[in-house]
């Protein structure tokens, strides 16, 4: 009897290390990916940060950071998962890791080490707090595979966030960079990384529940001791049509994939409380001819089940049935209501399907009025909402996951489609056709589920992952031309203003005036360029712009001319060092250098010798810097009206800290006197000139505005931010607000 109860202890100890084995695997194999994308999106930040520094110093650093994470990425990358096997390996021996814990090894962190960890605790806190009740059912499920770690929170389980989050600092540890460099990374990382981990704890969650690990687990009973926020009782699906044939996928834990758990209490639970109230007080429903709960529309009304309901949907997609074929004449869901119920007659749904159509319909007509998206767009997100209702009503989850494919498929739409407008369509038809047909394929798929839209979302994400890499790298081109012109022009204003400040007017030497005009001017643009304008190298060759003439003034005496001769050989030699830094040591600038040592000879001869002698003198006229030619592309350019013109309205400081604000990569719709409009996202900030470049969703260069030209268009309302919150989540905002406020009002 010992014998067999010993074997089946060991049978169930073997099982749950095989699980965690493969929770460990799993997490390996979905989170580190997601470091790719981290580091990729990290590149072009970096990139950008650099064409916008101050200074040479910010620039180089910034730069030499990016480098070294291309160099490293790989040992990054494995390091982190090290650390990740490392945490579930803590895991199963609880005990082991709390007796290393010594007090007498305890030490103070490192003020580094601290502020490292506050660079990610926003987002650590905000995926804890989002992402909450999957968390809490992993961690259950885990505690039971696990007995020993029963005293082990949820901060103590591998998937916590805080844990991977340090994981990684840990496999940064090696990085040679600054803080601030640092920061940059972890920003990516929060977004890229850590923004994406509520469907690896679903999938954390779906391995354990197939494997019947607490199936059936609500955050409430699980345990007793459970944290307070998980003392209230899971709130019931409800079931509006008892036919298990129309019924929705049963709820298995609130963190699992299980389409009604997480969202029943999160999404569609509150919208339909909501809706409720909203009848209450006697607003009008969506569909007046319908009457949601099992009321009586009219006498003889015909009761639809979520399936029933279905079917006849998807049999109007197709024109299967019906008479003279009415595929796709029925694109909404107010028309395809219409026709069901001209056919049937009557129609009387139950609560919770009534929910369905009435939020569905309250989404398509939101997204019609949202100013955010281009009338193309509108159209073609208006053609799913057939597909969407009859997910709807099999998976209540689309109401409340943010990870629902469907939720994801429309904001990437809507996502790929904001910088869409009616300029130059041919160049973006190609994207919008690819969009097109993704579109109509489901609109057409009577069958079309959760997986045709996951299957949609991955062809549109590669689409979409194609034709930003084309722009990216056009864009990249444009702003690293823009801003090499922009430092050029900044190095020539430099020059220009030191050569007038210390040369206009003044009368030289022929000789000294074109070495400086033919050599030096070109010395100093490059110092300013190559070593920046704190750079001893510039300061010494400004220097050398009074040293030259101060050294041609004529001695007045033979100890003048004694101190004089003891000075040429240093000032040559700098003249000399400096040309070779410059790659300036040309056989024209030694021959021009070649005059001034002549004159400097002519110096030091006697008094009555250099007095003889005739040399020409000229005054210095210092003109302005050259102006650099336009772009190539610079018929596509708008350019702003010049800041001395006076607007119509000041320009206020508040305006123009918002400009400042702006961050890159905003898109903005851009109204003219006409009417027309036309959309751009804001590229790349020139400090050097204060202006700011803008192109089109292909990368191509279409604004350029100053500063302050800018700020004042923001201003007046002529250019409108365009939102960036993803579309379906700000949609449903929109309505759970409009919601509250007539329930409040009646």
């Amino acid at each position: 009897m010992n014998g067999r109860t010993d074997g089946s202890a060991t049978e169930v100890k073997s099982s749950s290390a095989e699980l965690l084995q493969a929770l460990a695997v799993l997490a390996s194999k979905t989170v580190a990916p997601l470091l790719d994308g981290m580091f990729g999106a990290c590149d072009g930040a970096l990139f950008d940060l650099a064409s916008g520094a101050a200074g040479t110093y910010d620039e180089q650093r910034l730069l030499d950071f990016r480098r070294e994470l291309q160099r490293k990425r790989t040992t990054i990358a494995t390091r982190f998962v090290e650390q990740l096997m490392a945490e579930f390996a803590r895991f199963q021996r609880p005990a082991a890791s709390s007796e290393r814990l010594n007090i007498d090894e305890l030490t103070l962190i490192p003020p580094e080490q601290i502020e490292r960890q506050l660079m990610v605790s926003g987002g650590v806190s905000r995926v804890r707090s989002e992402l909450q009740l999957m968390l809490a059912d992993l961690h259950e499920r885990m505690l039971s595979l696990v007995p020993s770690a029963a005293e082990m929170n949820e901060a103590d389980n591998p998937f916590d966030p805080g844990r991977i989050a340090q994981a990684f600092l840990d496999a940064c540890q090696e990085l040679e960079s600054d803080i601030k460099c640092l920061r940059v990374l972890c920003q990516q990382f929060d977004a890229h990384v850590l923004g994406r981990l509520g469907a690896v704890y679903q999938r954390g969650n779906q391995v354990l529940v197939d494997a019947r690990v607490l199936p059936l687990l609500g955050a409430a009973a699980a345990r007793g001791n459970a944290t307070p926020r998980r003392d209230q009782a899971p709130e019931p699906v409800v079931r509006a049509d008892p036919d298990p044939a129309d019924a929705v996928t049963p709820m298995a834990g609130a963190g699992t994939t299980a389409p009604g758990a997480v969202d029943m209490r999160g999404g569609f639970g509150e919208l339909s409380a909501l809706l409720q109230r909203v009848r209450g007080s006697g607003s009008p429903l969506t569909f007046t001819g319908l009457s949601p709960g099992g009321g009586i529309a009219t006498a003889g009304a015909v009761s639809l089940g979520a399936g029933e309901l279905v079917a006849l949907l998807g049999d109007l997609q197709t024109g299967r049935g019906w008479p003279g074929g009415v595929a796709g004449t029925s694109a909404d869901i107010r028309s395809a209501l219409g026709s069901i119920a001209a056919r049937r007659g009557a129609l009387r749904l139950g609560a919770a399907e009534g929910d369905v159509v009435d939020i569905v319909t309250l989404i398509f007509d939101t997204l019609a009025d949202d100013k955010d998206l281009p009338l193309a767009i509108q159209v073609l997100l208006s053609r799913l909402q057939l597909p969407v209702l009859k997910l709807a009503l099999n998976d209540r989850g689309f109401f409340g996951d943010r990870l629902h494919p469907a939720r994801q498929l429309i904001n990437a739409i809507a996502r790929a489609g904001r910088g869409w407008d009616g300029h130059e369509q041919d160049a973006q038809d190609t994207l919008l056709e690819q969009i097109r047909a993704l579109v109509e394929g489901l609109a057409a798929d009577a069958q079309a589920g959760r997986e045709a839209f996951a299957q949609a979302l991955q062809q549109l994400q590669c689409a979409i992952e194609r034709a930003e890499q084309r722009a990216v790298k056009l864009e990249r081109r444009t702003s690293e031309k823009a801003v090499a012109d922009a430092r050029l022009a900044a190095a020539r204003e430099a020059v220009h203003a030191v050569m007038q400040q210390k040369l206009d007017g003044r009368d030289l030497p022929v000789a000294l005036l074109e070495f400086f005009n033919a050599d030096w001017q070109r010395t100093l643009q490059l110092f300013f360029l190559r070593k920046g304008p704190d750079s001893a190298e510039w300061l010494d060759a400004v220097a050398m712009v009074e040293d030259l003439p101060r050294s041609l003034v004529a001695p007045q005496d033979l100890l003048a001319r004694g101190a004089l001769a003891r000075v040429l050989p240093g000032i040559y030699a700098r003249l000399e060092q400096a040309l070779e830094h410059t790659q300036g040591n040309t056989v024209e600038a030694q021959a021009r250098i070649e005059g001034i040592r002549e004159l400097h000879r002519h110096l030091l001869e006697p008094p009555a010798a250099v007095s003889a002698r005739v040399v020409p003198i000229e005054r210095a006229r210092i003109q302005p810097p050259p102006v650099i030619p336009p772009r190539a592309n610079d018929r596509t350019v708008t350019r702003p009206a010049a800041d001395t013109e006076a607007p119509r309205v000041a320009l206020s400081l508040e305006s123009l800290q918002r400009a400042d604000a702006v961050a890159v990569g905003t898109w903005f719709e851009i109204s003219d006197s006409a009417g027309s409009a036309r959309r751009c996202k804001l590229s790349t900030r020139i400090d050097e000139t204060r202006m700011l470049l803008f192109c089109d969703r292909n990368g191509r260069l279409v604004r350029e505005a100053s500063r302050k030209s800018f700020a004042y268009a923001l201003q007046t309302g002529e250019w409108r931010i365009i939102e960036d919150e993803p579309l379906l989540e700000r949609t449903l905002e929109r309505i759970t607000g409009d919601l509250r406020r007539r329930a409040s009002a009646g």
